[in-house]
């Protein structure tokens, strides 16, 4: 799981309201509550009074709000640098270069799957850049994924999480890397 510091930062959060936002979202608010000390109760009154989390009817528990979700969500979004965005950029030349503008799917998810792709390996950009023309050069139009598939293609349309195993360019830059 990769947890984005710098997004906690701005949003005004410690690494304990964290761990509280996700022990509510797991429902096991009670089995951690016995490890904590005065802190954590300070840290439930806060995540309350931000929104991000609200008592039970039966007042017997807590659950997240949609704030509280959302922040869980972005928390796993890795920062987009200014060398991620000139990736991206070059990955879409290579695609226009290869006549293949129509393959470059939505830019937004790309970059946000980019992101994640570069934090979690550390391939060069050259490297994937010309893995990339490579791939483009041997597939056939017809079979080549779109620019934002390549970079992460869920198992099913309800897995959203960024996972390396389900990246075709981990792999294409992998096998590259290794022939070359």
């Amino acid at each position: 799981m990769y947890i984005n510091f710098e997004y906690l930062n701005k949003q005004e959060l410690d690494y304990t309201d964290f761990i509280i936002l996700v022990a509510v979202n797991q429902k096991d608010l009670s089995s951690f509550i016995h490890h904590c000390d005065e802190s954590f109760d300070e840290g439930l009154k806060c995540l309350g009074e931000k929104g991000y989390i609200e008592r039970l009817k039966s007042k017997e528990g807590y659950k997240l709000t949609k704030q509280g979700r959302k922040i869980l969500r972005e928390v796993e979004v890795a920062n987009i640098s200014d060398e991620v965005n000139s990736l991206l950029v070059r990955l879409q030349d290579a695609y226009i270069a290869s006549n293949r503008k129509g393959k470059l799917g939505n830019q937004k998810n790309a970059l946000k799957f980019l992101a994640n792709f570069v934090a979690e390996t550390d391939f060069d950009s050259d490297l994937i850049v010309a893995a990339v023309e490579q791939y483009l050069d041997d597939t056939p139009e017809m079979y080549t994924s779109m620019l934002e598939k390549l970079i992460f293609k869920p198992a099913n349309h309800y897995s959203s999480k960024f996972k390396l195993s389900e990246s075709k360019l981990y792999t294409i830059v992998k096998e590259y890397h290794a022939n070359n």
